[in-house]
Parts: C-alpha cells; sequence; structure tokens
C-alpha cells in the first residue's frame, strides 16, 4: 500500500485488500520466525476478517511511505473484543518493537485512548515497511480484523462524531425508559415496565454486543474491561427475552397461542443458559477453552434465530388476521429483528457485524412502540374515570413542585443573570450591551475617524497542521490574551480572532481622538510581547501588523449568538496593510502617518501595491520619538 506523498491528502488508508496471512496452529511463532525466508513465503494474500478459529494468526502488511519525511499514524484494527493482539513494527534503526493490546486491558491501558484497538505507527521516510499483526481468538468474537491507517486528527473526529451520534441515542433511549417507567408508576400495567426494561437492554445491546457503539466503556465502566465483555455476551439473550416478552404482552400472544409462547420460552431459556455459560468462558480466558466457546456461540446463535423466526411467524399470522398490535410489532421491530437475525447468523459462522446496525434499527423501534404506546396509554385513560383522577392528582403535586422549582430558579436566575452581563461586558463594548437590554436591538453607529488594526500570526496555518491541537490552541491563548491586556491598559476596543489573525480597533468613543496613536502603541507593546517570548518559547512566532484610519461603522449582527463588529474600507485597508507588512515591523498607511508622525518616527516605504488597492504609500513605524 503507497501512502500519498504528502500524509495531509487522505485522512485513512484501507489496508484490508492487501493483507497477507499465516496460520500459526500451535501459536508458536515469533517476529523472528516469521520474517524468515520460509515462513515469510507461507504469507498468502487473504481477509483478515478469519471468524471462529482455534489458531493464531499472523497478518503482514507492506505500507510504502515516499514522504521525505517520517510520518505518525494510527493503526486501526476495527475491533474492540480482542482480547489477544499484538502489533510488531520496526524503529529508525530496523528492530522490531512490539506493543501489546487487549480488550481485557482497562481504558487508560491502552496503547491510545481509542473505542476500538489502536496502535500509533512512526512510519520511516522513503521507505517500504512491513508491519505484522499476530492475533488469538480466545472468545466469541473470532478473529475479526478491518486493518486501516488514519491520521491521529480525522480518526479524533470519526471517533467523537461516533461518541455524538450514541450520546443522542442514548438520551432518547433514557428519556422514553423513564417516561414509559413512569407510567408504569401510574398505571400498573406491566407491558410498560417490560418496555422500559427493554429500551434500556437494547441500549446496553448497542453498547456492548461484539464491542460495542459508541463511548461506553470509555464514560461507564472504563477501569472494568471485563465487565464491557460480560455485558457484551449477555446482553443481547437479556434483550430478547426482555423484547419478546414485552411483544408478547402487547399483542396477546401468551392468551391467543400459550403452547407457541411456552416453546419460546424453552428457546430463550436455552439461549440464556448458553451465554452466561459463554460469558463464564469467555471471561476465563483459557485458550484450551476457545472450542468450546466457539461452539457455544453458534448454538446461542441458531437458538436467537429460531425464536426470532417463531416470533415474527406468529406477528405475521396474527396481522394477517386482523390483530393491530401485531401490525405494529412488525413495523416497529421489522429492522431490529433483521439486524438481530444477521448478527446472530454471523456470530454462528463467526463473520463480522457492525452495532450501529443494531443503533438505527434500534432507534426506530423504540420511536415508533413509544408513539404505539402512548396512544394505547391515551386510551386507557379516557376510559378509566379513576385512573384519570389519579392522573391529575399527580400532575397537581407536580405543579406544586414546579412552582417551588421556578421559584428556587428565580432566584437563581438573578444570580446567572449578573453572571451573564459580566460574561457580555467581556464581548461587547458597554454602550452596545446597554443599548440592547433596553431595546432588543442595536443600531448601527457611523464613526467619522477611527484606527483599525490587525495582526497575523506568519506560518502558523502551515506549523499548526502538524502541531496538536491542544498545544495549537494553548499557543492562540497565550498570545491573544497578552493582546486583550494590551488593549485594555491602551483603551483599544477588542473585535475579535480570526484563525491566528487579531483584530481591534480604537476610536468607537468619542472622547478618543488620539485614536491612532492609540492604536500605534498597542501595535509596538505586541511586537515587543513577541520578541520577548521567542526568547523563552520553544515555538519562535513572527508577527505582522498592519494599521489603517479612516471611517467606519460599528454593529451588532445575529440573532442567537450576537456579534460586534466593524465594516468598511478602512476595515479592508487596514487589512492590506497587515498583509502588504513584514515580519517584526508595523506597517501603517499615510493616513494613520499623518496623525502620528508628530509622536513615532517613522520609515517611508514607498509606494507599495496592496491587493485589490492598487499602489499605497505605506510607512514602517520605528518606535516612539525620544
Amino acid at each position: 500500500m503507497l501512502l500519498p506523498a504528502h500524509a495531509a491528502e487522505v485522512d485513512k488508508l484501507d489496508l484490508s485488500q492487501s493483507t497477507y496471512l499465516l496460520e500459526d496452529a500451535e501459536g508458536e511463532l515469533t517476529i523472528d520466525d516469521v520474517r524468515t525466508p520460509e515462513q515469510a513465503s507461507r504469507f498468502v494474500l487473504g481477509s483478515p476478517k478469519v471468524g471462529l478459529t482455534t489458531s493464531t494468526y499472523w497478518m503482514r502488511l507492506t505500507v510504502s511511505n515516499p514522504s521525505l519525511t517520517s510520518t505518525l499514524w494510527w493503526f486501526d484494527t476495527g475491533n474492540r473484543r480482542l482480547v489477544s493482539i499484538d502489533l510488531f513494527a520496526p524503529d529508525a534503526a530496523g528492530r522490531y518493537i512490539k506493543q501489546s493490546a487487549s480488550a481485557a486491558l482497562p481504558y487508560a491501558a491502552r496503547p491510545l485512548p481509542t473505542h476500538d484497538i489502536v496502535f500509533p505507527v512512526e512510519l520511516a521516510t522513503q521507505s517500504d515497511i512491513s508491519l505484522y499483526l499476530r492475533v488469538r481468538s480466545d472468545d466469541s468474537v473470532g478473529i475479526l480484523v478491518s486493518p486501516r491507517l488514519w491520521q491521529p486528527e480525522a480518526f479524533r473526529k470519526a471517533q467523537n462524531a461516533e461518541a455524538a451520534n450514541w450520546f443522542l441515542y442514548c438520551g432518547i433511549a433514557f428519556a422514553l425508559a423513564i417516561i414509559n417507567g413512569s407510567i408504569y408508576l401510574l398505571a400498573r400495567d406491566k407491558q410498560y415496565l417490560l418496555y422500559a426494561c427493554s429500551v434500556l437492554s437494547e441500549v446496553l445491546l448497542v453498547s456492548t454486543a461484539r464491542g460495542g457503539y459508541g463511548a461506553a466503556i470509555e464514560y461507564f465502566w472504563p477501569n472494568l474491561p471485563n465487565l464491557h465483555i460480560a455485558l457484551g455476551s449477555l446482553s443481547a439473550a437479556v434483550t430478547t427475552s426482555f423484547v419478546f416478552s414485552f411483544g408478547a404482552f402487547f399483542t396477546g400472544m401468551a392468551r391467543q397461542t400459550p403452547r407457541l409462547w411456552r416453546v419460546l420460552v424453552w428457546i430463550l431459556a436455552a439461549a440464556l443458559l448458553f451465554n452466561f455459560s459463554l460469558t463464564a468462558l469467555t471471561l476465563w480466558h483459557q485458550a484450551d477453552l476457545v472450542p468450546w466457546i466457539h461452539g457455544l456461540v453458534r448454538l446461542w446463535g441458531a437458538l436467537n434465530v429460531m425464536a426470532m423466526v417463531l416470533g415474527s411467524g406468529f406477528w405475521i399470522y396474527t396481522a394477517l388476521g386482523g390483530n393491530r398490535p401485531a401490525l405494529i410489532v412488525i413495523g416497529a421491530f421489522a429492522p431490529l429483528t433483521a439486524a438481530g437475525v444477521w448478527i446472530s447468523t454471523m456470530a454462528a459462522r463467526g463473520g463480522t457485524s457492525h452495532a450501529v446496525v443494531l443503533m438505527w434499527a434500534s432507534l426506530f423501534e423504540l420511536v415508533v412502540m413509544s408513539f404505539a404506546l402512548a396512544h394505547r396509554f391515551h386510551a386507557e385513560v379516557k376510559s378509566r374515570v379513576a385512573a384519570q383522577q389519579s392522573l391529575v392528582d399527580t400532575l397537581k403535586r407536580a405543579a406544586v413542585d414546579l412552582e417551588n422549582k421556578v421559584s428556587q430558579r428565580t432566584a437563581e436566575l438573578k444570580g446567572e443573570q449578573v453572571k451573564t452581563k459580566e460574561l457580555l461586558t467581556n464581548i461587547l463594548p458597554n454602550h452596545v450591551i446597554d443599548e440592547l437590554a433596553a431595546t432588543g436591538k442595536v443600531r448601527p453607529t457611523e464613526h467619522k475617524q477611527t484606527t483599525i488594526l490587525f495582526t497575523d500570526l506568519i506560518g502558523f496555518t502551515q506549523a499548526s497542521a502538524s502541531m496538536p491541537a491542544e498545544r495549537m490552541v494553548s499557543e492562540l491563548n497565550d498570545i491573544f490574551a497578552a493582546f486583550d491586556d494590551i488593549c485594555r491598559e491602551e483603551g483599544v476596543e477588542k473585535i475579535k480572532t480570526i484563525g491566528d489573525s487579531y483584530m481591534a480597533v480604537a476610536g468607537l468613543s468619542s472622547d478618543q481622538a488620539d485614536h491612532a496613536q492609540r492604536c500605534t502603541c498597542v501595535a509596538l507593546r505586541m511586537r515587543s510581547f513577541m520578541s520577548q517570548r521567542k526568547e523563552k518559547s520553544a515555538f519562535k512566532w513572527e508577527l505582522r501588523v498592519g494599521l489603517h484610519s479612516g471611517p467606519a461603522v460599528s454593529g451588532v449582527v445575529g440573532k442567537h449568538k450576537y456579534a460586534f463588529d466593524i465594516w468598511g474600507d478602512s476595515v479592508n485597508i487596514a487589512s492590506r496593510m497587515e498583509s502588504s507588512g513584514e515580519a517584526g515591523k508595523v506597517n501603517v498607511s499615510a493616513y494613520t502617518y499623518d496623525l502620528i508622525r508628530n509622536e513615532f518616527d517613522c520609515e517611508y516605504r514607498g509606494k507599495v501595491i496592496a491587493k485589490g488597492k492598487g499602489e499605497v504609500d505605506m510607512y514602517f513605524v520605528v518606535g516612539m520619538k525620544a
């Protein structure tokens, strides 16, 4: 697999199609053994998704790095449940360094803090690098690897996106479980309790089955990996039991076909028994138990498929006979049943499956069945006056509690309003805050004389591409915080930051006739700060500053998140002064020079071409006059 010459051109590389496999039936080969000519010739191109097996497998993946510099990638196995996996990668001297990982390790003990099992890999410059992956299956998942190389930042974004989807799903599911649990307390109808339990079990299934989807192990039990593995084995059987029990009550299966229901109960009980045994053997992590584990996986998968086929057959048959609840169950559970059959089948075959399919199928079922149960509850409430009165009394008590909470929150709100005013003071000028509070809007204001300042950190955009995100933000925060202090001390209004650029203005107040002098002092102090900072900082940033004086218009834009800004041709010219300047220099226009020439020594640059403005007279500010 050939990496692009510029690593930033791609976010990830799929290595599945270029994986060579070597079966190690006895599990005794070492990295030195598999690199010998004799063993190397035994590697054959194949799929890294081997499935259920008692053998150890070596996978060889060769990557060519044409880049002139070594690059750091993250090697993603695409698996969350492997309990024995080692990666061998060469260091700069060509020695193969071993990294080991396991789903049985605490989250913080993994090579990288990721949901999948991921290793950091440094690829040497202009060379072919062979990576060796040693994988053994000690539990119910089998050897299922999807090898990919990721840019670290791209992997973090993908993981964060997955976690965001999972949190959204969990939030909806927990809300529905609470609602249906509350309805059970009111109506004392078991189907609502069963549904609340099935909702929670589905969340557990999505979060843990075959490694799970989302960030459960990171946020719920990071130091209990064996609990995650145990729940991954048990969640499917528990979910199947709750879902079928709820479906039976909702559609009247136990009443209409008691024999079929008893058969299903026995099947589900056997599946639970096999699953408990499977969980115990999986947590034991004994190599000689692997054949038993794989056998139980196949039996459990077959029982699940049988239960789903029988249950689906009953609901389809009764729906054709006019059973409306059965029709609703079919529509709601069709995606989830299909996903369950697929995952059970793949588990029995030792194949791969993705919990994200379960998540969306489950979410669909949760929403549909919640509406159905809400409709049924509404009908029951209308038909039973006593239950209706009980609900009204409950709502009255809730109203009293809410009123008390409102009173409490009102007092808290007043305190928060003070904090909000303080926060707004850091965002908007005082006269803008007062006008906004009084009228709900801010009228644009024309300013005949202002001085606008722009700065830019030279080379920051290129350097930030290889800089860790935390360090990049830390650098900008350190610099811009100092700029904020300088502006405040000189009476200059900060407008905004744009990436690594900083914008400020003086002259918005009528009492700032010396706006040009104030901005020039700010620019010189900023330049001095950056020079001092370079002497002790690891990153040596060069600052470019541009000033221009002239009319401008200020105002507030936005509806929900207000932003104070200024506009006008003077702003554009000030930006050109910055971009036309030089590192470590303060570049001003002739308009600004005319205002500050009595207080500051300036060096005439001549006419300089500014983008979109043609040739413009420019000056470098040398310093204050003695």
